[in-house]
């Protein structure tokens, strides 16, 4: 499966910078482009849908995702520069919760210099308690 995302942000209050020096004289911010893809594989559905290799159980729950962030300034004067981060990891997905782990890789320099990593951990509630969280809300009472 192919994601995408473009957005831009219109900045509250604009920032100004002090002529002399180019340093900012108060907490504004300028407008900005945002953008991303996201690029995801379910090997559940490669095995059910398109042809079955046989594989263990775990890696049929296995989706290998790979994600591209990016960000820039669109108006002047600003204090940040255009930026590019590059995510790539696993998601394993059980009956009732979800797992992924994600190597975060900056794209330029002005993104860092370092490799960070992000999990997230998701619980289905209407799966561990069907009879409660997995009904509608007007049928709890």
């Amino acid at each position: 499966m192919l994601t995408g995302q473009l957005s831009y942000q219109i900045a509250d209050k604009k920032l100004k910078v002090d002529p002399d020096t180019g340093s900012p004289i108060n907490n504004g911010i300028p407008n900005a482009w945002f953008g991303g893809l996201s690029l995801q594989y379910s090997i559940r559905y490669l095995s059910s849908q398109v042809k079955d290799y046989g594989l263990s159980t775990f890696v049929n729950r296995l989706t290998p995702v790979v994600e591209m962030s990016w960000s820039s300034p669109a108006s002047k004067p600003n204090q940040s520069a255009t930026t590019f981060l590059w995510g790539v990891g696993v998601a394993y997905t059980a009956n009732s919760y979800a797992f992924t782990v994600e190597a975060l890789i900056p794209g330029n320099r002005n993104t860092g210099s370092h490799i960070g990593v992000i999990a997230q951990f998701h619980l289905y509630f209407d799966d561990l308690l069907p009879n409660s969280l997995g009904k509608p809300i007007v049928n709890w009472f």
